[in-house]
């Protein structure tokens, strides 16, 4: 174990909080974006973080022994307990060990957002309290010596290493990764701009509109003839038309409210079958259901 130790380049103290507070930037700046798009995200913020974890646990660590944070700083995990110098990445007990960590963080999250006067929420409150304060021992040890820099890698025997080079530059980042991220965020910031602007009832009406002249096509092709139209259905739901409305120079009814509808999204609506187009400021012809 010490021959592989010494093949592996020493990380300092500065470098091991950076990676930390750069996984955790990572997570809470995709957390951040999520809660700008939607506000019914808030109250979830704890499962989304977990989430995200998860994700990043399987993608990262699990397979590769690394994370966002030891990509960038071209490091990686190492155990300290393993003797074998063939094999120097993490075990399954290490790797899953991490599992256990983010479920304690979700409870004290969880617990810490909605407190009860339950009992057993009390016990783990002060288990947590309990770690929380060999944590902070654990924090000025690291701060010493350098090594462990959490209480769970601590236990897990588990370290920050980096590959022995032949660079002379050995403190070189790895921007390439760090460009892919500054791309996703970029992404993202795109993204949080266009979607208000989307709504669901303009996509709906554009899909039907795409499916109405496929099959007018089609039926043209197939049949000049024109089936006769069902006269008390509006052409929009479909359903027998409430509060019927017709639009000038076109012999196909709607509902009120679907009609109004569209032409407050879209400022002008064009009939699906005739391609008759009216906008806001057109009168609507009064008719009834028959």
């Amino acid at each position: 174990m010490s021959s592989s130790l010494k093949n592996q380049r020493y990380v300092g103290r500065a470098v091991q909080l950076d990676i930390t507070e750069l996984d955790n930037y990572f997570v809470n700046n995709v957390i951040f974006h999520l809660n700008s798009i939607s506000d019914s995200t808030y109250g979830y913020v704890p499962e989304l973080k977990l989430l995200i974890q998860l994700l990043l646990w399987y993608r990262k660590l699990f397979t590769h022994n690394s994370s966002i944070g030891l990509d960038i700083y071209q490091c990686r995990y190492y155990s300290t307990k393993n003797q074998s110098t063939s094999s120097i990445g993490l075990s399954l007990i290490q790797k899953c060990s991490y599992l256990l960590k983010y479920s304690l963080q979700y409870v004290q999250e969880r617990l810490d957002q909605y407190p009860t006067n339950q009992k057993w929420t009390k016990i783990v409150e002060k288990f947590l309290l309990y770690y929380r304060a060999i944590e902070m021992l654990n924090l000025y040890v690291f701060i010493y010596n350098g090594k462990y820099r959490t209480l769970h890698e601590r236990l897990f025997g588990i370290r920050i290493v980096g590959e022995r080079t032949s660079s002379l530059d050995d403190s070189k980042l790895n921007h390439s990764f760090l460009n892919r991220v500054l791309m996703w965020n970029a992404m993202i910031e795109v993204l949080t701009i266009l979607i208000p602007f989307i709504t669901s009832t303009s996509l709906y009406r554009l899909i039907i509109k795409r499916i109405h002249s496929i099959k007018s096509d089609q039926q043209q092709n197939s049949n000049n003839v024109k089936k006769p139209m069902k006269n008390n259905r509006c052409q929009i739901c479909d359903q027998p038309a409430v509060n019927a409305q017709a639009i000038p120079n076109c012999r196909h009814i709607y509902c009120y409210f679907c009609i109004i509808h569209n032409l407050f999204e879209d400022g002008i609506f064009k009939c699906n079958h005739c391609q008759v187009s009216i906008d806001s400021s057109d009168k609507l012809l009064q008719t009834f259901n028959n």
